[in-house]
């Protein structure tokens, strides 16, 4: 009996210097911890702020890399004194904590309550609170079992007397410092691999883009390690840097889905050529791969559209042509329209209906005026041949030739110029020949000494003919020619009668030289003719 008793004591020794030896391994990895953290800032901020091969930098980069430097200093002077502060505080909740674990150690498990619950009351770290919580724990475990061993060592105490100092036990110097360096191996090995697990998880968020929780991991480790480079680069570098990426993409997105939505309202009235615009001006903003996907998608359904709509307009153009080749202005503006209806924009389609089909228009409307004028020149041209004015129908038949476009109306024309150009040929050579006979008629009747029946046929010549030469010459010259050396010989020959008629007169009266006088006066009369 006195045997288990002493067995239940030492059971009860080694426990309470186990938790004894807890206690100082908890102190140990926690002053550890908080010396690291409160070294954090500076030595990031160092690493953050970096150099840079300043030869090789322009100015204007140089201006930029200053201006992000000094940013980045600003914020890792913020960081510091809030690093400071938060340390200020922790060396603060640590003290009480350590307070606590003295208390707790020496059997004031009360005192020790109030120091950590001060502990609590001052620190924002999490893990400050787990330690603190542990020890709470291990405080009330230790409560329990030190009134256990009290009572255990009353009873070995009431049996075979008080027992200290027994080598190898929990309270013996040299085996609870060889068990704490151990535990405090192991614990750091636990801190580093929390870390390594917080670090993944906050690589994982952050290959998500869930930036604020990536960091909230990021700071979680840098408070177990506050050297952990890892952490350090994502908290001081990556994490700002693709915070400021991600809010780039948001406003390129933002941007991208209004032009989206333009091209879309485009869409929707009909402008498919400036929806397509609008679509390839947002799928050229946007960064994301799968809005782009999704984009070029649309787009790709929008150019099979496209391509069946510019079918039909090509349809519809090519009938338009041939409605207007066929002078079918109207249905031709037609067609056109319809093109304009799915492509606001098309040049051939605006080109007839503003510029061709109105010139066209023009062009036939003159046309038909020319066309009406040349059938009025055509009646007249009738009417005119109908009276006998030849001359006149046939340069109102002319007319109609020259101002008509219509094959019908010129082959009547000139069916009509020809058969007056005979009329007239025929008149001319009845005229020419009537001309001629009564020219004839006058010359002969001059050669028979018929002046005055003469000159009334030369006249009727120039009646028929003012420009008849030969007429009158004979009017002008030759009749009165021939009348004037009548009247002359006339005289001659009663000259030349007188004087033979004398001188008969005085040779009968014996008068033979006178006689002989007068007829040679007769005989020069008659040889004057």
């Amino acid at each position: 009996m006195p045997h288990r008793t002493q067995g239940k004591a030492v059971i009860m020794d080694i426990k309470t210097g186990v938790a004894e030896m807890k206690l100082f391994i908890y102190r140990a990895v926690l002053s550890a911890c908080f010396i690291s953290l409160t070294a954090f800032p500076a030595v990031h901020a160092v690493e953050r702020v970096g150099t840079h091969d300043d030869s090789a930098m322009t100015l204007e980069n140089l201006s930029r890399l200053a201006g992000e430097k000094l940013q980045n200093v600003e914020a890792l002077i913020r960081e510091r004194k809030i690093a400071e502060r938060n340390a200020a505080n922790e060396a603060q909740a640590r003290e009480a904590y350590e307070r606590g674990v003295q208390l707790s150690s020496s059997g004031d498990f009360d005192g020790a309550k109030k120091a950590w619950k001060e502990a609590l009351d001052i620190t924002q770290s999490p893990e400050m609170r787990e330690y603190v919580a542990e020890q709470n724990r291990l405080a009330k475990l230790s409560e329990e079992q030190a009134a256990v061993a009290q009572r255990a060592a009353y009873r070995e105490e009431v049996v075979s007397g008080p027992r200290t100092g027994r080598p190898g036990s929990p309270s013996g110097p040299g085996w609870t410092g060889e068990f704490s360096l151990s535990a405090a191996n192991e614990l750091k090995a636990a801190v580093e691999a929390r870390i390594n697990l917080i670090n993944a998880e906050g690589e994982a968020l952050f290959r998500e883009d869930k930036i604020d929780d990536a960091e909230g991991k990021f700071r979680a480790a840098l408070r177990l390690d506050a050297k952990n480079l890892k952490a350090g680069e994502y908290v001081g570098s990556l994490i700002p840097a693709r915070r400021e990426t991600l809010r780039r993409i948001a406003a390129s997105e933002q941007k991208a889905k209004a032009v989206f939505d333009r091209g879309s309202q485009l869409y929707d009235s009909g402008d498919l050529i400036g929806a397509r615009t609008a679509w390839v001006e947002a799928i050229n903003t946007t960064e994301i791969p799968a809005t782009k996907l999704g984009m070029k998608a649309r787009i790709d359904q929008l150019d099979a559209e496209i391509a069946v709509v510019f079918t039909k307009i090509d349809g519809l153009n090519r009938e338009g042509v041939a409605l207007f080749e066929t002078d079918s202005l109207a249905e031709s503006a037609e067609k056109f329209r319809a093109v304009l209806a799915l492509d606001g924009t098309n040049i051939k389609a605006m080109e007839y209906l503003e510029v061709s089909i109105p010139n066209r228009k023009a062009f036939l409307l003159s046309k038909k005026a020319g066309e009406e004028k040349a059938g009025s020149f055509f009646e007249q041209g009738n009417q005119l041949y109908a009276s006998g004015d030849i001359p006149g129908a046939l340069a109102a038949w002319q007319n109609a030739l020259t101002t008509t476009e219509n094959e019908a109306l010129k082959a009547k024309a000139t069916t009509q110029i020809a058969m007056a150009q005979e009329r007239k040929r025929q008149e001319l050579e009845s005229f020419q020949a009537r001309v001629a006979g009564l020219y004839a008629e006058g010359v002969a009747l001059f050669d028979v000494g018929r002046f005055d029946d003469s000159a009334t046929k030369f006249n009727e010549v120039l009646a028929l003919n003012s420009s008849h030469w030969g007429a009158r010459q004979y009017l002008n010259n030759k009749i009165p020619g021939m009348k004037a050396e009548l009247t002359r010989k006339s005289k001659v020959e009663r000259d030349a009668q007188e004087a033979m008629e004398q001188g008969n007169k005085l040779y009968a009266a014996g008068n033979f030289e006178e006689a002989q006088d007068a007829w040679k006066k007769a005989l020069e009369i008659t040889q004057q003719r």
